[in-house]
């Protein structure tokens, strides 16, 4: 019986930098009592191989000696005020994308409109930014969308991760269903999403299917891309036989040595596609 590992998509699995911070971490884990607001990813055994070296996310894990360890996907700015005023140690990896949504969120809460997040209700970006808009709206798909009540004025922004092609739909269904509304979309994507799509569509045309590994809501949107390009998707499984003309695409919450262990297929095809980098 051959065995088979499936060609790998470019810009696949974690950022290099997010996995050398998290090798940094363990090494201050030996010295230190380190806890992280939210696990750092949704991904199987990503938090339990923290927790073996030292980095807890549990909030009866919070010590008062504990080093604050913030994730890429945020914390709440409320949350980092208080832990200031309590001259708390605190290292903060929240990614520039996040930083940016939450300080344009705030503005737009100046200026008086209803606001609202267009992703992941149970994701831990979106609970930062609701634990200090409690008020805000959380829109996951357009029926959602459509039922969301009349306000004169609405400011959306969407998760960093989510798909802003499909955000940009959902405040036009709202638009659509209030027109004396005024609806406003910022776009707040982060960039490093939007080049791990593209790799995706620049490697369409060779496929007719793709593997999709991840727990986030970036794997979901990767599953959304390859079903707008009418492929057939695979999400954290393998197809049930081997087949042709078929790639793997892992999301960020995907550390680099799981997905390289992930795809591996038995009865290799004889005309497998090679996915160039």
């Amino acid at each position: 019986m051959k065995h088979y590992h499936y060609p790998i998509i470019p810009s696949s699995g974690m950022p290099i930098l997010d996995t050398r911070i998290l090798e940094s971490l363990k090494s201050v884990a030996h010295s230190r009592h380190l806890w992280t607001w939210k696990p750092w990813s949704n991904y199987p055994g990503v938090a339990e191989d923290l927790e073996k070296h030292g980095i807890f996310h549990q909030p009866e894990d919070l010590k008062s000696h504990s080093t604050i360890v913030i994730p890429p996907h945020g914390a709440p700015m409320s949350l980092k005020k208080i832990w200031k005023s309590e001259r708390r140690n605190v290292i903060d990896h929240s990614s520039a994308a996040v930083r940016r949504a939450q300080s344009a969120f705030a503005l737009m809460r100046l200026e008086g409109s209803a606001l609202a997040i267009v992703g992941r209700r149970s994701d831990p970006e979106t609970l930062a930014i609701i634990a200090d808009h409690p008020r805000a709206l959380v829109i996951e798909n357009a029926e959602d969308a459509v039922r969301i009540p009349f306000h004169p004025s609405y400011s959306l922004i969407c998760q960093t991760a989510f798909d802003p092609a499909l955000a940009r739909k959902f405040s036009e269904i709202i638009q659509g269903r209030h027109r004396d509304s005024k609806v406003t979309f910022l776009d707040t994507s982060a960039p490093e999403e939007e080049i791990r799509r593209r790799e995706l569509r620049n490697a369409a045309a060779q496929l007719e299917s793709i593997i999709v590994i991840g727990h986030s809501l970036a794997a979901e949107m990767l599953c959304h891309t390859t079903r707008e390009m009418r492929l057939n998707v695979y999400h954290n499984m393998l197809p049930p036989f081997a087949v042709n003309r078929c790639a793997i695409i892992a999301s960020s919450d995907v550390p680099q040595s799981e997905f390289h262990r992930f795809p591996l297929a038995k009865e290799a095809p004889s005309d497998q596609t090679q996915i160039s980098a």
